[in-house]
C-alpha cells in the first residue's frame, strides 16, 4: 500500500503506476487531492483501461469524498453512460480521494494499461439560497455574487412585516450559507413575521378624533369590520386594542 498526498494546487494529474505501460498486480494506492478553499475539484478521465469485472470486484478505481462514493470504475467501455470519460466528476468541495486496487489477475497477453485522470480547480458556484416565501421575503441585492466567501442579505418586502432570524449570510468552504452567528441557512432560514396592529404614526402626538386631523394614508394598515350594535370600521392600534367611533358601540355604552 502507498499513499500520495497532492499539495493544494489549481490543477494536476494522477495516473496508474507505469502508465502507459500495464499496471502491476496486487496494488493498493491512495491519492488525496486538494485545491484551495472556495473551489471544487473537477476530474476528467483522459484514459481508462482497467480489467473489467462484475461490480468491479477485481481491479477498480474508486473516487471518494468523505464516506460518499462518487464512482467506482473498471473496464474501458466509453459507451457506458456511467463511464467517467463521458462526463467530468465534480467534488462537493475542495478535496477528495482516489483509490486504485488490483488483484493478481492482470497478467498474460491481455494486460490492461490503467488510467490517466486530469484534475483542476473550478470556482465553487454557491447557487442562490432557496427562499421559502418569495411573496414576503427577498434578497436585498437583485443579482448578488454567489461564489466562495461572498455575502447575501435578506429583507421583508412589506413594512408591515419584520425579519425574524439572521439577515446576513456568507458562503463558506463547506458549501453552506452561514450567518455571522454561525446559523446554517438551510436549517435556520429567516422569515418575515407580521408587525401585528402597529400603526405607522406616533399616536402620542395625534389629536383626538373630535376636531382632529385626517390620518395620512396607510397610518393604520390593518383594520377590522365591526358588527356590534352598529356597523363600522375599526383600526388596530395594538395587539389588544381596537379604535372605532363611539356610535358603533352605542348599545354597549348606554
Amino acid at each position: 500500500m502507498s499513499v500520495c498526498e497532492c499539495r493544494a494546487a489549481m490543477y494536476g494529474h494522477v495516473q496508474s503506476p507505469l502508465f502507459p505501460e500495464p499496471y502491476l498486480a496486487d496494488l493498493y494506492i491512495r491519492w488525496y487531492l486538494k485545491v484551495p478553499h472556495g473551489y471544487q475539484i473537477q476530474l476528467t478521465f483522459n484514459y481508462l483501461d482497467i480489467e473489467p469485472s462484475v461490480n468491479c470486484t477485481k481491479d477498480s478505481l474508486t473516487v471518494l469524498h468523505g464516506s460518499e462514493i462518487l464512482g467506482k470504475f473498471c473496464g474501458q467501455k466509453s459507451t457506458d453512460k456511467h463511464h467517467p470519460g463521458n462526463k467530468p466528476i465534480m467534488s462537493p468541495d475542495n478535496c477528495l480521494w482516489l483509490f486504485f486496487e488490483t488483484d493478481s489477475s492482470n497478467q498474460g497477453s491481455q494486460m490492461h494499461l490503467g488510467f490517466f485522470v486530469f484534475y483542476q480547480a473550478v470556482v465553487m458556484d454557491c447557487g442562490i439560497a432557496e427562499i421559502a416565501d418569495p411573496d414576503l421575503i427577498a434578497l436585498t441585492e437583485e443579482s448578488p455574487l454567489i461564489t466562495y466567501n461572498q455575502n447575501i442579505s435578506f429583507k421583508c418586502l412589506s413594512k408591515h412585516y419584520k425579519l425574524d432570524g439572521d439577515a446576513n449570510f456568507s458562503f463558506d468552504a463547506s458549501g453552506n450559507w452561514i450567518s455571522e452567528r454561525g446559523q446554517n441557512y438551510s436549517q435556520n432560514a429567516p422569515h418575515c413575521v407580521p408587525v401585528c396592529g402597529r400603526p405607522t404614526v406616533d399616536l402620542s402626538k395625534r389629536d383626538r378624533v373630535l376636531g382632529g386631523k385626517t390620518a395620512p394614508a396607510g397610518s393604520f394598515p390593518w383594520q377590522v369590520f365591526l358588527l356590534s350594535g352598529g356597523r363600522g370600521g375599526t383600526s388596530i392600534i395594538g395587539d389588544r386594542w381596537l379604535m372605532t367611533a363611539a356610535h358603533n358601540l352605542e348599545q354597549e355604552i348606554r
